[in-house]
C-alpha cells in the first residue's frame, strides 16, 4: 500500500512500529525494510531546517560536545528535555510503499492506544489520526 507522509507521520509511524510486539518470524524483514524507508535522511533534515534542543539551548556541530559535557549528569538520570524542530512549510510528503505486515502493526497500535484512551489533541495523537486516514479500510 502506497502512503503519503510528512516527516511528523513518519516518526510517529516508526515509534508505533517500534512499541508493537507480536511480529511473525517470517514478516521481520519486511517490517524493517519498510521501517528504513519511514527514516529521515540526513538530506530531509537539511531541506526542513532541523534544529535540535537541549534544555533550550540549541545544539550545533560547533558547540555538541560542550553541551553534553554540560548536561552529561542530567543525561545519564534521564532528567533531560531535548527537542527537535523543522520548518514544516519545507517538509514536502514523501511517497512510501508499506507491506501488509506493516499496516496490519500500525493499525493494530492505532486501535491500542484508542481502546486505551491514549489519544487527544496534542500532535502525535494529530498524527496518528493522518497515518490512520491513509491506511484504514
Amino acid at each position: 500500500m502506497k502512503v503519503k507522509f510528512k516527516i511528523k507521520e513518519r516518526l510517529v509511524s516508526l515509534r508505533l512500529l517500534n512499541q508493537n510486539k507480536g511480529l511473525k518470524i517470517e514478516d521481520i524483514n519486511r517490517v524493517s525494510a519498510d521501517a528504513e524507508k519511514l527514516q529521515v535522511t540526513k538530506e530531509e533534515w537539511k531541506e526542513v531546517d532541523r534544529k535540535d534542543y537541549i534544555n533550550g539551548e540549541e545544539i550545533t556541530d560547533k558547540n555538541r560536545i560542550a553541551l553534553t559535557k554540560k548536561y552529561a549528569e542530567k543525561i545519564a538520570k534521564n532528567e533531560i528535555n531535548q527537542a527537535t524542530q523543522w520548518s514544516d512549510e519545507k517538509d514536502k510528503e514523501k511517497e512510501i510503499e508499506l507491506t501488509e505486515p506493516t499496516i496490519n502493526l500500525l493499525k493494530g497500535a492505532i486501535k491500542e492506544k484508542e481502546d486505551k484512551g491514549e489519544l487527544g489533541i496534542d500532535s502525535d495523537s494529530v498524527s496518528i489520526s493522518k497515518i490512520n486516514e491513509q491506511i484504514k479500510g
